[in-house]
């Protein structure tokens, strides 16, 4: 009798076990998952960046003419010349 408890014991241990690594690795498998989603998002947010940064420096590397002067003047503050008539287009 005691070798068949001791038996049950044994594998009711193994059994256990098993289904614990199973688990374990399920979790793991899930956790793997989302980090390599999060991994291409910040890839996506580096590449963004990246591309700002080159944007940024291609405009620091622009000479600062009249022209420019003007149209960031036109552009960003709503400036214009004495003589110029502006017309919208309210479509």
């Amino acid at each position: 009798m005691k070798k068949i408890a001791g038996s049950i014991i044994v594998k009711s241990a193994i059994i256990l076990f098993a289904v614990f690594c199973v688990i374990t690795v399920i979790r793991l498998q899930f956790k793997n998952n989302d980090i390599k989603s999060e991994i291409s998002e910040m890839n996506e947010k580096l590449e963004e960046a990246e591309k700002n940064l080159d944007d940024l420096k291609r405009q620091a590397d622009e000479p600062y003419d009249e022209e420019y002067i003007s149209g960031v003047a036109k552009d960003k503050i709503g400036l214009r010349y004495p003589d110029e008539v502006i017309f919208y287009n309210n479509k």
